[in-house]
C-alpha cells in the first residue's frame, strides 16, 4: 500500500512553558509539540527553577531554559518557532505581576486573530501564565492553561517519600495560588500521581 502524503493541518495553537534547564522531560515534550503537525506551535517560553535547584542552581534558570529550548528547535528544524525567557524569580505577592517578556507574549496570542483555540502547556511553576492574568484578566476567556502540576487530589495516596509541596507547585507556590485559586482561567490540570505514570530513564533518552 503506498505511503500517505497526507498532512493534518494544526488544530490547536499551542504556547510551551516550561523550565528546560531543569529535568529532562520538558526537553521531550518539546519536541513532540515542535515536531506534530496538528500544533502550531506559536512561541516557547523557558521558565525558572526554585533556587538552588539541584538540575540547576545558576540563579538566571529561565535564560538558560530558554537556551537550551533554542537548541531543541534547531534540531527539529524549527528556527522559525519564537523562543522567550521568562522571570528567574517567582512573584512575590498575589497581586504584583512580573511585567516579563514571557508573559506578554501570552497575552499577544490570547489576543491573536485565529480561530484555533489556544493552549497554555506548562510543565514548570505558573509564574508566566499567572503574570499574564494578573496583567490582562480578560485573556482568561480566550485560552486554556494545561499545566502538570499539583499534589495528589484528596482521596488519592502520595508516592512513598515525596513531599507535601508538589515540585512545579514548589517553583512558584504564589503563582499557583494566583492560577488555581483567584484566576477565572479554564485549567486542565494533569497532578502527581497521573504525571508519574508516565516514565523514562535517562538512558532511554540519551540513546
Amino acid at each position: 500500500m503506498p505511503e500517505s502524503s497526507y498532512v493534518p493541518s494544526p488544530r490547536v495553537r499551542v504556547v510551551s512553558d516550561n523550565d528546560y534547564s531543569g529535568d529532562p522531560d520538558g526537553l521531550v515534550q518539546l519536541a513532540h509539540h515542535a515536531l506534530s503537525t496538528s500544533v502550531d506551535l506559536r512561541c516557547v517560553i523557558g521558565s525558572h527553577l526554585r533556587a538552588g535547584d539541584p538540575f540547576d542552581s545558576s540563579g538566571v534558570t529561565a535564560d538558560k531554559a530558554a537556551g537550551r529550548a533554542r537548541t531543541v528547535l534547531e534540531l527539529a528544524g524549527r528556527e522559525d518557532v519564537p523562543v522567550v525567557a521568562g522571570s528567574n524569580v517567582g512573584l512575590s505577592d498575589r497581586h504584583t505581576p512580573i511585567d516579563s517578556a514571557a508573559a506578554r507574549a501570552i497575552i499577544a496570542e490570547a489576543h491573536a486573530d485565529s480561530p484555533l483555540p489556544l493552549y497554555v502547556c506548562g510543565g514548570a511553576g505558573l509564574t508566566e501564565i499567572a503574570s499574564a492574568w494578573l496583567l490582562d484578566p480578560t485573556i482568561a476567556s480566550r485560552l486554556t492553561v494545561v499545566w502538570i502540576g499539583g499534589a495528589e487530589h484528596p482521596g488519592v495516596d502520595a508516592p512513598p517519600g515525596a513531599r507535601a509541596a508538589e515540585y512545579n507547585t514548589a517553583i512558584d507556590p504564589i503563582a499557583a495560588q494566583v492560577v488555581i485559586d483567584d484566576s477565572d482561567l479554564v485549567v486542565w490540570q494533569i497532578p502527581r500521581d497521573a504525571y508519574r505514570e508516565v516514565l523514562a530513564s535517562f538512558a532511554e533518552m540519551q540513546a
